[in-house]
């Protein structure tokens, strides 16, 4: 997200360059390399929460996806104790720790199942905005095809095309070339 912020959105798919500003962030060497692996999409997000010192950025982050996890979770449980169970499930905790995006996943998929029936937009909605993970971009819509959900498909193609377009205006098309340059590593 600084990165992004000062207008070197590409640069985050340069592993050396990555490291030394994590180690200038985290004050020294890490124990290994994280590396960034999604799609420009995904800065969107970043370049949001880097506007903030780390800590605050963690904490919004953590708090406000595990909030909504939660609320998806317990829907879909329709029982609190079940719901609560499922939160102390060790990779909840370990995303806890990590500001992982796996709250964020499974708090699309799950709302995406939730409202394919009712409101198969907003479905398509959650849908399409998991194209952060590239491998749900091919999943999901194999899925609503395969379930004739072409209201959701559709929602969900167009999520995809408004949030690559909100990424190009806000960082160019330098991070889409470096992402796909960086792919096979």
């Amino acid at each position: 997200g600084t990165m992004a912020n000062n207008g070197a959105a590409d640069q985050v798919y340069d592993l050396a360059r990555q490291s030394v500003l994590q180690e200038k962030i985290f004050g020294g060497p890490l124990n290994g390399m994280e590396p960034f692996f999604y799609p420009p999409i995904y800065l969107i997000v970043c370049a949001a929460l880097a506007c903030l010192p780390y800590l605050a950025g963690f904490a919004l982050w953590v708090i406000a996806t595990g909030a909504a996890f939660v609320a998806v979770l317990w829907r879909i449980a329709r029982d609190w104790k079940l719901a609560v169970a499922l939160c102390s499930f060790p990779p909840t905790i370990i995303t806890l720790g990590l500001g992982q995006n796996a709250f964020v996943t499974a708090t699309l998929l799950g709302a995406g199942v939730l409202l394919a029936d009712e409101s198969p937009w907003l479905a398509g909605l959650a849908f399409g905005a998991l194209c952060f993970k590239p491998h749900f971009l091919v999943l999901v819509p194999l899925a609503l095809l395969a379930g004739r959900r072409w209201r959701s498909l559709a929602g969900a193609a167009l999520t995809v095309a408004v949030l690559v377009g909100v990424s190009v205006l806000w960082f160019g098309v330098a991070p889409w070339r470096a992402f796909i340059a960086h792919i096979p590593q």
